[in-house]
Formats: C-alpha cells, sequence, structure tokens
C-alpha cells in the first residue's frame, strides 16, 4: 500500500510540474499569434441599412461598425460622416458628425475584437424641381493611431570572418516576417550583418539590421498624433503623409539609444520604405562569442481609411 502511494504521489508530481512547464510556453506562442495579421482597425457601413433610394424629406439611419482586430489599444479614434451639403442633413442638423472612440486591443485571454457602431438619423432633402432625382454621397472617414511589434531572433557573430576556432552557436541570417504585426504597416523582412569596428585597438562587432517596411492596406498612413488634423476634412499639412517612426528598439540589453538609425523616420514611396539601423561602437566585444539574442522593434503611425455610400434622392410625386 505504501509502495502504491509512492508512485501515486510521483505520478501526481510529474503531472503537475508538466502542467506548470507547459503553461507559459502555450502563452507566448499565442502571444505571437496576436501579433499578426495585416488589418489593424476596420470600419464597415451596413449598406443594408442605408437605403439605395429615398424620396425628398425622407429620414433614414446611417449605421457604420468600427472593429479592432489587432492586439494594440486605439485611444484617440475620430470617426467623420460627411453628406452631401444642400442635399442631406443629420436630424440634430448639420451635414458632418465627428466622434471620438477607443477600442481595447486583443489579449491572450480575450480573442475578442473589440467594437462600436455608430448610428445616426439622416433626413434627406429638397433637390432641384426640373430634375426628377439627385445622386448624394455620403462618406465616412475613420483616423487613428496605430503601432506595430516586430519580433525575432538574431544571431549575433563576433567572428564574422571565420578568423577563430570557437565553436558558434548560430549563423547569421535574414528574418522574415511576412505574417505581419497586426496593422496595415508592416516590417516583412530584416536583412542582418555583422561590421567590424577597432577602436583604439579594441575590436567591437556592430551589429546592423537592414529594416523592410511595406504598407499592405488601402488607406492612407500618417504621422502618429494627427488624427485631430486627418479627420478635419482639411488637406494634410505637410510632412505628416506617409510617415512612420520606430520608437524602440530591443536586442540584447541595448535599446534604441544605443543604435544609430537612417533615416531617422520612415517615408513610404509606393508602400515602401528602408530604414538601417547599426549599433553603435564599443558595445559588443569580439571576445564575448557568438550569441543569440531576441529582438523587438516597436513603431508607430497613424493610419487613415474611408468608404462611401451613394444615395439617390427621388422627387416626391
Amino acid at each position: 500500500m505504501r509502495q502504491f502511494s509512492f508512485i501515486l504521489i510521483i505520478l501526481l508530481s510529474i503531472f503537475l510540474f508538466g502542467c506548470t512547464s507547459t503553461t507559459p510556453a502555450k502563452n507566448i506562442k499565442l502571444e505571437k499569434d496576436l501579433y499578426k495579421g495585416t488589418s489593424g482597425v476596420l470600419m464597415d457601413i451596413y449598406q443594408d441599412k442605408i437605403p439605395s433610394e429615398v424620396y425628398e424629406g425622407e429620414t433614414f439611419d446611417i449605421v457604420v461598425k468600427v472593429d479592432n482586430k489587432g492586439p494594440y489599444k486605439v485611444d484617440n479614434a475620430d470617426l467623420l460622416i460627411s453628406l452631401d451639403k444642400g442635399f442631406m442633413s443629420f436630424r440634430s442638423g448639420g451635414y458632418i458628425k465627428s466622434g471620438a472612440l477607443t477600442l481595447e486591443g486583443k489579449t491572450v485571454f480575450n480573442e475578442f475584437d473589440d467594437f462600436r457602431i455608430v448610428s445616426e438619423s439622416v433626413t434627406s432633402g429638397q433637390i432641384d424641381p426640373l430634375k426628377e432625382s439627385q445622386n448624394t454621397l455620403m462618406l465616412t472617414t475613420l483616423c487613428y493611431d496605430y503601432k506595430g511589434i516586430a519580433v525575432g531572433d538574431v544571431c549575433v557573430d563576433t567572428d564574422p570572418y571565420n578568423t577563430g576556432t570557437m565553436k558558434k552557436i548560430c549563423e547569421v541570417t535574414p528574418l522574415s516576417l511576412s505574417d505581419g504585426q497586426g496593422g496595415p504597416l508592416s516590417i516583412s523582412d530584416i536583412e542582418v550583418r555583422m561590421l567590424i569596428d577597432q577602436p583604439g585597438g579594441q575590436t567591437y562587432i556592430r551589429p546592423q539590421l537592414k529594416i523592410h517596411f511595406l504598407h499592405q492596406g488601402t488607406g492612407t498612413i500618417m504621422k502618429a498624433g494627427n488624427t485631430n488634423i486627418a479627420c478635419s476634412g482639411k488637406p494634410f499639412p505637410n510632412g505628416i503623409q506617409s510617415r512612420a517612426a520606430i520608437i524602440d528598439l530591443k536586442l540584447s540589453q541595448y535599446g534604441l539609444s544605443d543604435f544609430e538609425c537612417f533615416p531617422n523616420e520612415i517615408i513610404l514611396i509606393g508602400n515602401e520604405d528602408t530604414i538601417t539601423c547599426t549599433l553603435k561602437s564599443g558595445r559588443i566585444n569580439k571576445n564575448r562569442g557568438t550569441f543569440k539574442s531576441p529582438l523587438t522593434i516597436t513603431y508607430a503611425y497613424g493610419y487613415v481609411s474611408s468608404l462611401s455610400k451613394e444615395i439617390k434622392i427621388k422627387k416626391l410625386l
């Protein structure tokens, strides 16, 4: 009986140890899966709720859904609904409506999209007495700040020309990140090189990262912090459109201030751009030996997307 109890205790210990040791690994995998995709925040007009044809003076509802499909919280989204002035107006008055939205991002413990549904009542106006109908346009614009976090492993080779005899635990390879980072702007791949620097007779290794950015959405990238300008209905001022920035970079114990990045901001041309970040000299001594290190790059940007709906106003008989 004692032997049976002893075996039972051992089996129970193995089971408990197995549960506690695999759960964190499972959570890490789930968290990595969250930071994939290229959707970001999506906007949808409920077409079946909005009539394609209305009569003069008729009141109907406009229904718009805003849905955060990524892992990043949105604090300052701005939804702008614009009507064709003179032909439609909101029941509460005016032809432009703007409202702020906050949307939570997905987490390991909550994989459901956070969304908001905005509904506004609209009244059609009078059309030209000589016309039987008038086509009008309703435009919805969504502006929000977003970010991306790219994660991978980098081999830091302290003997890139193989002059030593020390065995290496890894080799330098490019990083492919084609699954995206949860938003319309993503890092598609990173080229990795090891540069050698010898200040004062010491030999240091300077990892160099050539970071390729790719816009995979249908909207417009803008510099973060300009949602109020983008959703004002006015043209973009210079220096805002197609711009983003790296706000954090971590490799081993080194941060963004330990790197020299050129250029210092992302400026998309044809939906693409490249930034090269090189570790400053005096950080990694050649004698340290080759090692593998996690790499994390965080970048920030703003985004603007628009949808439209055509509505025909018909004259009352």
